[in-house]
């Protein structure tokens, strides 16, 4: 994932069963189509616990804000939904980037 100097990143945890991940993965699967992707979603990255098989973190990058907060109060949102740990929704938390300068002084 490539991050724009203005790019918004939302980290989203959740737990999910094995049906639950079914539709996610599902979900996940369809915004491999742009045109079925959230407005203002550049891209993404679903990563999944090596030890708990069950968590799951979404890394998504938008392009501004205003997507994304579209996005996060809409009842389209459908990984908003699965929750973590008991809890009824999934933790977000949203992040802007740090910039070239920053970034690259921890680039390897």
């Amino acid at each position: 994932m490539l991050l724009g100097e203005d790019d918004i990143l939302e980290l989203c945890y959740m737990t999910l069963d094995s049906d639950e991940q079914k539709v996610m993965q599902s979900i996940i699967d369809s915004w491999d189509d742009r045109n079925n992707r959230p407005l203002g979603l550049k891209s993404y990255v679903e990563t999944c616990s090596l030890k708990q098989d069950y968590e799951f973190l979404l890394i998504n990058s938008w392009e501004d804000e205003h997507d994304f907060l579209q996005w996060h109060n809409s009842e389209n949102n459908t990984p908003a939904h699965f929750g973590h740990a008991g809890n009824k929704s999934a933790v977000v938390n949203q992040y802007v980037s740090a910039g070239k300068q920053h970034l690259n002084r921890y680039s390897a």
